[in-house]
């Protein structure tokens, strides 16, 4: 599974739940969400894209008791957004919290949680898969979730294919002993019951071998369901590990960016300071015309101005008025005789 998915825009998205008639509506204010971020495949799970899982009292509880025990937690049956069919489900929770965060207690849990990892388990699909190698020797299976409230407790029937006339699934309650072979064991804090029962051929052409054959094949469809949720288990702690390195890998991105954007403030702050320094700058260019003996300077607009005030006009420069020696020495001869040799 390749979790680096391209950036796609949704401009339609919105948090969704299951209305009273079961249909796909927008959700309701409430006080919490756990929704639909990432999904794949995305083409075929499109719908459930923004769902509130929360939204449902089966998957709220799974929800909470996942997160309060740190453990991997089933929901009881569901109808599955993204399911074009009538089968049942069930979601496997695996709980996330935020990297160094204590997880001691259930309260340190519950305030370091950050999310979960998904994985949908299609039970007839698990089933079918679990028992396609096996021959059919006219015995139907069905599954029930034992910690399920009564009513809410069955989650596929398997009937047997050499039957010409599918048998419907017998109610836990008609189940009788002797007849029916039973299982029992826990999976992701629930406890889920495997029933095997004989359908109509097995009983016309039932051997004393045969129930042999069924302990066997129950023990084996048992250990191959354990392997199953094992295999996926594994999966999805496989998951969780890329999502950490992914957050890793975020987060180093996001110190770099923020240096980066330091360094553009600086540089940014380095520029201004040049650019005011620039504009503080006036100075002169190209040839000025000036007069050969009054030493006047003719402007861009043809007058003739003083030197001093025409400096004045075009630099930032001030105009303080002296006399140099040479011209002391030759209008002002005493003060000059006189302030050299007071010099001396």
């Amino acid at each position: 599974m390749n979790l680096r998915q391209e950036k796609m825009v949704f401009f339609d998205f919105e948090f969704t739940e299951r209305s009273e008639t079961n249909g796909l509506v927008r959700a309701v204010s409430r006080p919490e969400y756990v929704i639909v971020y990432y999904i794949h495949p995305l083409e075929t799970n499109r719908p459930a894209l923004g769902y509130n899982i929360a939204s449902n009292p089966t998957r709220f509880k799974a929800i909470s008791k996942g997160f309060d025990t740190g453990k991997l937690a089933a929901t009881g049956r569901i109808t599955l957004v993204q399911e074009p069919g009538d089968q049942f489900g069930v979601l496997l929770l695996l709980p996330i919290y935020d990297q160094g965060a204590p997880l001691n207690t259930p309260e340190e849990r519950r305030k370091g949680r950050k999310g979960f990892v998904v994985e949908v388990l299609r039970i007839g699909d698990a089933v079918e898969t679990a028992l396609k190698e096996f021959s059919d020797e006219g015995i139907s299976l069905t599954l029930y979730d034992a910690s399920a409230d009564k009513g809410t407790r069955y989650l596929f029937h398997r009937p047997s294919r050499m039957s010409p006339v599918k048998d419907a699934p017998i109610p836990e309650e008609n189940l009788q002993p002797g007849l029916f072979l039973s299982k029992t064991f826990d999976f992701a804090e629930r406890r889920w019951k495997v029933v095997l029962s004989p359908s109509e051929v097995y009983y016309q052409t039932r051997k004393m071998w045969q129930a042999w054959m069924v302990l066997l094949g129950s023990l084996l469809l048992t250990t191959l369901l354990a392997f199953y949720m094992l295999r996926r288990l594994r999966y999805t702690v496989d998951i969780e590990q890329r999502i950490k390195m992914q957050a890793e890998t975020n987060r180093q991105l996001k110190n770099e960016i923020g240096e980066r954007i330091k360094a553009e403030a600086e540089s940014d702050k380095t520029i201004a300071n040049l650019q005011l320094a620039l504009d503080e700058v006036k100075t002169l260019r190209g040839i000025l015309p000036i007069c050969s003996f009054c030493k006047k300077v003719r402007n861009d607009r043809g007058y003739w101005e003083q030197v001093d005030v025409y400096i004045h006009k075009h630099s930032h420069a001030d105009i303080s008025h002296s006399i140099c020696p040479d011209c002391q020495r030759k209008h002002y001869p005493e003060e000059y005789r006189t302030l050299n040799h007071e010099n001396e």
